[in-house]
């Protein structure tokens, strides 16, 4: 014989809610600090210059770049190139730095940028003493040139500084942004008399009330000196260990908060307060 269950099982109350504030401003600065963050690590490359002859031979040399969103690799024979120019220029802010360029006699490269722009450039100092030892091979007063083209150590740790700082606002940004996104959601399951928010269980009988936080929302995607209110639906344990049903605040009205509190509360067979 089988023993039949006195009380059936009820089906759990799911409560899901969003709340309807959307800053697209936001959404785009978060991916635009994102991206220069990325870029400046991208900026950040080396050119390694190799020139070799035996004897009386021509010889060749190899331009290679090593770069995150730029790289080179040209192998020409010195009688291609027609001048390995160095140009210095200037910042915004006064801070010198070497534009480098091959200038071919061949129509299929042209003019070749080895080092340029203000990101990650090269001193001029630096550009000048590897143009000058090109130039020595390119007359047979050295039969070999092995030399680098970099960023200054002071520049390379200021950008990666920077870029890493970069991508961690606009990360946090984004991660903020797409989380005022998501739906709301608390799970009363009657039957085991628990309540599921997030990965966590709380039993009925741990649940001393419900409440409804005030904070700051939008905290990383804030102007300057912007305070902008949020809410957060709170389980309040009898232990002291309150659970919030989301981390962040939500930026909007307390009403659909207030709302879920209410319901929540009649799922779990109290008075709504």
């Amino acid at each position: 014989m089988y023993r039949q269950n006195a009380r059936p099982e009820r089906p759990p109350t799911v409560l899901q809610y969003r709340t309807r504030v959307f800053r697209p401003w936001s959404l785009l600065a978060a991916l635009l600090v994102l991206c220069v963050g990325v870029a400046m690590f991208g900026a950040m490359r080396a050119t390694r210059i190799v020139c070799e002859r035996s004897g009386d031979e021509a010889g060749s040399c190899r331009f290679r770049r090593y770069g995150l969103m730029s790289s080179l690799d040209l192998t020409l024979s010195p009688t291609e190139i027609a001048s390995f120019t160095v140009s210095e220029r200037r910042t915004s802010k006064g801070v010198r730095y070497a534009e480098v360029r091959l200038v071919t006699t061949t129509s299929t490269y042209g003019t070749v940028d080895l080092e340029s722009g203000t990101w990650g450039h090269v001193t001029p100092e630096r550009a000048q003493d590897v143009g000058a030892r090109f130039r020595a091979f390119q007359e047979h007063r050295m039969s070999t040139v092995d030399e680098w083209l970099a960023t200054a150590p002071v520049s390379a740790a200021m950008m990666t500084l920077m870029g890493l700082g970069m991508c961690a606002l606009g990360g946090a940004m984004l991660r903020e942004q797409l989380a005022q996104r998501r739906p709301i959601r608390v799970v009363v399951h009657h039957d085991r008399e628990v309540v599921a928010v997030r990965k966590r269980e709380i039993p009925f009988a741990e649940i001393d009330g419900v409440t409804v936080e005030l904070g700051r929302a939008h905290f990383w995607s804030s102007r300057k000196n912007e305070h902008i209110p949020g809410h957060r639906l709170v389980i309040v344990t009898r232990f002291g260990d309150d659970v919030p049903v989301t981390r962040e605040f939500r930026a909007g009205e307390r009403g659909p908060h207030e709302g879920a509190r209410r319901a929540l509360l009649r799922a779990l067979g109290r008075a709504p307060s």
